[in-house]
This record gives C-alpha cells, structure tokens and sequence, in this order.
C-alpha cells in the first residue's frame, strides 16, 4: 500500500517539475518580449527610411542548433525557432536568410548552396518541401512505443522526450502518463 502511495507521490512530483519547467521557459520567453519593448519605448523615433534603419544581430550560437538535414521533425522544429528568434529581435529577412545559411551543416548546407535562395519566404517553402515532410501518424506512434530508458539513462532525460513524443501523438494525460510509466517500469524491474 506504501508503495502505491509512493508512485503517486512521484508521478505528481514529476508532473510538477515538467509544468514549473514549462512555466519557466514561457517565463523566460515573456521577459525577452518585455525587454525589447522596453528597449524600442526609449529609442528616439525615426523615420522608416531603409537608409536610417539598423538592427543588431545577437550571437545566437546557443539558442540555435545547426540541422544537418537528417530528421525531418527536428527540421520543422529547426525552422520554427528560426521564425520565433525573428519575432523576438525583430529581423529583416537577410538576417533570417544569413542565420539559416550559417546553421545549416552537412547535407542541408549542400542542399543550400545548391539552391541559390536570395529571400526568406522562397527558403521556407523550399526548405519544408525538402526536409519538413509530414511523420504518418503510425510513425510517430512507432517512434513514441520504441523510446524506452537506456540503463544508464537519467530518469529526467527519458521523461521529457518521452512526454514529448506522447505530445506529438496528442495523447491524453492518462495515456500519456501509462506510457511514460510503461517503460519506465521496464528498466526498473528488468
């Protein structure tokens, strides 16, 4: 009985890192918003010339992975965090245009340098055309059912892939929580 309850208290604990964790990355995110508009409130005005306008690029080695070409989930993931950086500083499009030509490696960099893209919306097209193609339903169930924990494995890395993967198949939060639990408990007894 000891032990039920113990599970319990460790499912809800677990729960109530990954929603502090989740709040905290929407924390972070708003206070980046906050600090730009700040930041555009005390700039003088001017005109919208070209000629006048500036924009200063931030070193966005680590917000941004480079992606080589090979998954295409990671690809549409990729490309979405190249859109919010934009939101979120602001860019023109040869800024977006350049971040995705020096965060492309391997394959994906051929691939670009192939294609001579001069603008922004005639990459994404090209881009999702290329590596974002939709993964068949059956497929992210596949991937979702064969990620189980490597021995050696912390409790928390699985967990938040795992929980990710179930997000993608848009499971509930019991099936969710039986599937975490379900290899989870593989490990631990095996």
């Amino acid at each position: 009985m000891a032990t039920g309850n113990s599970d319990k208290n460790t499912d809800i604990q677990l729960l109530c890192e990954f929603i502090a964790l989740k709040n905290k990355c929407k924390d972070e995110i708003v206070n980046k918003l906050l600090k730009q508009i700040r930041l555009q409130q005390t700039l003088p005005n001017s005109t919208n010339s070209k000629s006048k306008s500036y924009s200063i690029m931030p070193n966005l080695t680590e917000n941004i992975k480079n992606y080589n070409g090979e998954s295409s989930s990671r690809a549409q993931e990729w490309l979405d965090n190249i859109k919010s950086m934009q939101t979120l500083h602001q860019w023109r499009q040869e800024f977006e245009l350049e971040t995705c030509r020096t965060h492309l490696v391997g394959d994906a960099r051929y691939w670009m340098s192939r294609n001579k893209l001069t603008n922004f919306q005639d990459f994404v097209e090209a881009f999702k055309e290329t590596f974002a193609t939709e993964v068949s339903l059956p497929e992210k169930w596949k991937k979702m059912a064969s990620r189980v924990q490597n021995k050696k494995e912390s409790v928390r890395s699985y967990y938040h892939e795992k929980i990710k993967l179930c997000s993608d198949l848009k499971l509930d939060v019991m099936n969710t929580k039986e599937q975490v639990f379900l290899d989870l408990c593989s490990v631990v007894m095996g």
